[in-house]
């Protein structure tokens, strides 16, 4: 029995030995976006195919600041960011919370989701036309001042030359209950989040921010279409991580997502939620984080009313 009850101790020792730490992914959106869709999509992906407990932590607030800053912050382990467009948009000027170059590194690099501007089925928009001809000052949602739902409605003002009223939630939920509920006039979302709720009959679509007309959205113009060149901004995704990550979890997160995302089969999730994804190595990846910040600093320099919440 004695010795029996050393082996066992012996084995629980190795397994202790060998047994890997969970890697967690910051999600710094909260829940119902499109954020919150890719990271649970990513970590069945990762758990799966790395055998090993990936985790998924919402931390949202000040437009992704509090999640990017609590990965800038750790020391020690893996700890995955899943960060948005916000992220460059945030970091237009010094960054109190963290320094992006010095407590960050890129990981992969997603691609982007198509956007569509939808409105409740209750209200009487029943296409673009009626929202430019529309007289009422009108209100538009967003997930707070900085992200591409705010920009992209304070550049719908701007392009028609309408005063509208930004409207910012903490949560997507609550925006697209108010949203549904003709509580807003219009907001600007993923098209795959709206999809349902289009399908259903609670919203309905009006226009598209795409080079060219979604699948899922045959019959909506894009705002090419409608005379407006290069309108919008587009809602990317990556994945970065804390500067002290292990690299070899990080070259195999690289290689397994690089493997998913050109595979028909496996992509498949990814497809589904919209993400239009381009093959980047690394140093594309961080090559196009640095564009984007200098884009939107020089975007923030020419505007600097949208840096307010309008």
């Amino acid at each position: 029995m004695k010795k029996i009850i050393i082996f066992l101790a012996g084995l629980l020792i190795c397994w202790c030995a060998n047994a890997q730490p969970p890697i967690a992914l910051v999600v710094p959106m909260s829940p119902g976006g499109p954020a919150d869709a890719l990271a649970r999509t990513l970590e069945q992906t990762l758990t799966t195919a790395l055998n090993r407990n990936v985790v998924v932590e919402v931390r949202a607030g000040a437009a992704g600041e509090i999640g990017a800053g609590h990965v800038a912050k750790q020391d020690r382990g893996t700890v995955l960011l899943l960060a948005s467009v916000s992220l460059a948009t945030n970091n237009t000027e010094k960054n109190k919370l963290y320094n992006i170059d010095l407590d960050l590194q890129p990981v992969f690099y997603f691609g982007h989701m198509p956007t569509v501007l939808v409105t409740s089925s209750r209200l009487p928009y029943q296409n673009f036309q009626d929202i430019q001809k529309i007289k009422k000052t009108l209100s538009y949602a967003s997930g707070g001042v900085g992200t591409t739902s705010h920009l992209t409605g304070a550049e719908l003002s701007r392009i028609l030359q309408k005063d509208m009223i930004h409207v910012p939630y903490k949560g997507a939920g609550q925006a697209i209950v108010d949203l549904i509920g003709g509580n807003v006039d219009i907001r600007f979302m993923a098209g795959s989040v709206a999809l349902p709720y289009v399908q259903s009959g609670q919203l309905r679509a009006l226009a598209v921010v795409s080079d060219q007309r979604l699948p899922q959205y045959p019959q909506i113009p894009t705002f090419r279409e409608l005379g407006y060149e290069n309108f919008g901004f587009k809602t990317w995704f990556m994945l970065l991580a804390n500067k002290n990550a292990n690299a070899q979890d990080l070259i195999e997160i690289r290689r397994i997502l690089g493997r998913t995302l050109t595979d028909r089969v496996s992509s498949q999730p990814y497809r589904e939620l919209g993400l239009e994804y381009s093959v980047q190595d690394i140093d594309q990846a961080g090559s196009i984080l640095k564009k984007e910040i200098a884009r939107y600093r020089q975007f923030y320099q020419l505007n600097p009313e949208y840096k307010t919440d309008q």
